[in-house]
């Protein structure tokens, strides 16, 4: 009995302890939705005291409205009453200060039984620098995405209407070829910022068809493909499915585009089997095959072939969104020569 009292008595410390040294607010909420008791740090992060918040409601410390405009109490009850029920909760919320300064907080809400009586344990976590940041890396994405692609576009037209309207010397010529490459160049690597960008906040994953995906990047590239001459043969299984999303043509796209500017290939070979779990992808070429110095380092940021013009990027973000994907990717020539990357994928009932 005595042993059991001990542990009691241990247990309430160590939680007093947490209580009180917790970097997050903490609250303890009744089921007429009261705070009957916060830890030190609730009233550093409201900038109050105690005395401000014991008897009040979590609406009287939020906003009207919340981020997408829908009214605070009416949310704040909905989440409560599913904690209340016991499922617990975990939402991005919009509370307010003493002073009325608005700030973005991550809230968990649990149900604590505590002399049979049923509460809510609030913790309260400040993310408004979060919140900041990503704001800013949307508006960024946006002028990089959009307004820079614009002015690339309207760029490459500009060129278009002086070949057109003017007598081109073989000099000026020459230059404005430099120019569109440089444009080209310019458009890809906004493209990779935008994949970028769309790795960190599209995780979304479903059933691909491998063999319709690989179609897709092709025509793509049917142009280019046509101008150097090459051949693409996509022996995948039309049944082929994997786990995966919307950025997986990306890969391949990147596959292409690498064998297309640096391999000097003639011949592109896509072909998959499977495992009874995995569905195994290798793409290989004809061509000159990789650097044996770079091939450990292959899909690092920046690592690129002696010849190469490009950023570096397009293998690196290959990695990432086969790693979003759960999968594998390794680089290496092939016996014949020639450059070979194998994908190993989640199968896809």
């Amino acid at each position: 009995m005595n042993k059991q009292k001990n542990n009691n008595s241990y247990s309430s410390d160590v939680y007093k302890k947490i209580f009180e040294t917790a970097q997050d607010s903490i609250f303890l909420l009744t089921k007429n939705n009261i705070f009957i008791d916060c830890n030190p740090y609730t009233c550093e992060m409201f900038n109050c005291e105690k005395e401000d918040i014991i008897g009040t409601t979590p609406v009287e410390w939020s906003p009207e409205l919340q981020f997408d405009d829908v009214p605070s109490e009416k949310k704040a009850v909905n989440y409560i009453k599913k904690a209340f029920s016991g499922v617990p909760q975990r939402f991005e919320w919009i509370h307010k200060r003493k002073s009325g300064e608005l700030f973005y907080c991550e809230v968990s809400l649990n149900k604590v039984v505590v002399d049979e009586e049923d509460y809510l344990q609030a913790i309260v976590r400040e993310i408004t620098e979060k919140k900041f940041r990503e704001e800013v890396e949307m508006i960024f994405s946006k002028i990089i995405d959009h307004d820079t692609r614009n002015l690339a576009f309207t760029t490459s037209s500009y060129i278009e209407l002086i070949r057109k309207n003017f007598d081109i010397s073989e000099k000026l010529a020459h230059y404005l070829e430099r120019i569109e490459e440089n444009l080209e160049e310019l458009i890809n690597i906004i493209n990779k910022f935008s994949i970028l960008h769309e790795i960190l906040y599209n995780t979304k994953k479903e059933s691909i068809n491998l063999n319709e995906t690989i179609n897709k990047s092709v025509q793509s590239y049917e142009d280019k493909i046509k101008e150097k001459n090459v051949i693409i043969e996509n022996k995948v299984n039309k049944a082929h499915k994997v786990i995966a999303g919307n950025l997986l043509v990306e890969v391949i796209n990147n596959l292409i585009s690498n064998s297309l500017k640096h391999s000097n290939s003639k011949k592109i070979v896509i072909k998959s089997k499977e495992t009874p779990e995995r569905i195994i992808l290798v793409f290989s070429d004809d061509g000159k095959g990789i650097e044996e110095n770079i091939i450990p380092n292959l899909f690092r940021k920046g690592i690129k072939g002696t010849e190469s013009k490009g950023s570096g990027l397009g293998l690196y973000i290959t990695k990432k969104i086969i790693n979003l994907y759960e999968g594998h990717i390794i680089a290496r020539n092939g016996r014949k020569g020639g450059a070979e990357f194998i994908i190993e994928l989640e199968k896809a009932d």
